[in-house]
């Protein structure tokens, strides 16, 4: 079943106005791309590769969460994740990207103080895969599914009752499908690509490292 864009930033926004949050967190997230097929490849005369993957890159997070039930909390997260793969040959200058949306909606299980586990819905908004040669581009846009994540969190102990600001690590897991929805590009090409191929898998294995203040 699809969702709609603005059904998924609805009910966000429906989650947040319904308890305030309490502790801000922000963390950097260093993932790889899961799926069998890269979104495109850079193959060299030596058989070596450059993949890039739907999903994989480096992502920038913000999340709040609020205690709902003795060890459960509720927990919302958003960021932007970026791939990118470049090459150089001669004159010609190559550069392909994969950039997403993400949004998460959660409920995060304390098993002791310091771990936690997390899982919950996974939302990429405005998924697109952009490749530049040179000064010229093209955009391929894409239109996800509503999928899932799994994590693992570690939570350092306060260094005193009076500084609330924890360093924590997570390894994370997500995974939706995406399908390819237009193309345009700066030459003035602009193709309906619904229905022609088949779904793209937007999953990523990584770890996360942040801040909660």
């Amino acid at each position: 079943m699809k969702t709609t864009t603005k059904q998924i930033i609805a009910s966000v926004m429906a989650i947040g106005a319904v308890a305030s949050a309490n502790a801000l967190e922000i963390d950097i997230y260093g993932a790889f791309g899961m799926d069998d097929e890269p979104i495109f490849q850079y193959l060299y005369d030596d058989g070596s590769t450059q993949d890039l993957m739907a999903g994989g890159g480096i992502g920038v997070y913000a999340g709040q969460s609020q205690r709902i039930l003795g060890p459960v909390k509720a927990q919302l997260r958003g960021g932007v994740q970026h791939g990118v793969i470049e090459e150089v040959e001669g004159q010609v200058s190559y550069r392909d990207t994969f950039t997403y949306f993400p949004l998460y909606a959660n409920l995060m299980v304390e098993v002791t103080p310091e771990l936690s586990v997390v899982g919950g819905v996974f939302y990429p908004l405005n998924p697109f895969y952009k490749k530049t040669v040179n000064d010229n581009h093209g955009i391929q846009k894409l239109q996800s599914d509503v999928g899932y994540n799994l994590a693992l969190r570690w939570m350092a102990t306060p260094k005193s009752p009076d500084n609330d600001n924890t360093f924590y690590m997570e390894v994370r897991y997500e995974y939706t499908e995406a399908e390819l929805t237009t193309y345009s590009d700066t030459l003035g090409n602009s193709v309906d690509l619904s229905g022609l191929f088949a779904p793209v898998p937007i999953t990523n294995l990584g770890l996360a490292i942040g801040l909660k203040f």
